[in-house]
């Protein structure tokens, strides 16, 4: 029950913000991780977990493809970063 928890306040409490200087992603704790758009070094999809990973030296940020706002997130990420949907790995 506990787990159920946790992952419902992930879910509802934690939130990803896309600025015109990066992504911020607030977690359940308060807690906010930023990376910029110039310090991204990976974007890869997890088939199995349905997560956007955005990685850069020191942090990484994931995005469930359930998250609202998803589809706006990688329009964005190709936009700044030049890597397609299916480079990224993401199912059309």
């Amino acid at each position: 029950m506990i787990t159920g928890i946790l992952l419902f306040a992930k879910g509802s409490i934690s939130n990803i913000k896309i600025t015109d200087i990066g992504i911020t992603e607030t977690s359940i704790f308060g807690k906010q991780k930023e990376i910029k758009w110039n310090e991204i070094k990976d974007l890869s999809f997890g088939k199995v977990s349905l997560e956007l990973k955005i990685v850069s030296s020191n942090k990484n940020i994931k995005a469930h493809i359930h998250l609202i706002g998803f589809q706006e997130l990688v329009t964005k990420l190709e936009n700044k970063t030049g890597k397609s949907r299916t480079e990224m790995g993401i199912p059309k």
